[in-house]
């Protein structure tokens, strides 16, 4: 793509590629980190089955685990990624029950959402 010499005859269109292109790499590379830390920690927990392991069995255990809470980040921050989240942040309101007591209570109260971060305003 950015060998392309005609790509930098319109260098906005060039710069969004680019970012594009450099945004989709990021991505392909934290899935085969994610991907390769998955098989090794099969592999050893096969391994400290196999031996009776204990203590390594519950250290690839808790690896896993660890594993399972950054590819659950890494889904988020993919579907908050989209063309029109370039704004890192949710803004929303609520009507809770908190003030007042009615369900109506205090509409307006907002909170702004940025990856996994939650501020009452």
């Amino acid at each position: 793509m950015a060998e392309n010499p005609t790509l930098w005859e319109q260098p906005g269109q060039a710069q969004k590629i680019l970012k594009e292109r450099n945004k989709l790499q990021q991505a392909l590379n934290n899935y085969q980190q994610l991907k390769n830390q998955l098989a090794d920690n099969i592999g050893l927990i096969e391994l400290a089955e196999q031996e009776n392991e204990a203590d390594i069995l519950q250290e690839a255990e808790k690896s896993l685990v660890d594993l399972q809470e950054i590819a659950r980040k890494r889904k988020l921050e993919s579907l908050l990624s989209g063309e029109a989240d370039g704004n890192d942040c949710y803004l929303g309101s609520c009507r809770c029950r908190r003030y007042g007591g009615t369900g109506l209570g205090r509409i307006g109260i907002a909170h702004v959402f940025k990856m996994g971060r939650t501020a009452w305003l």
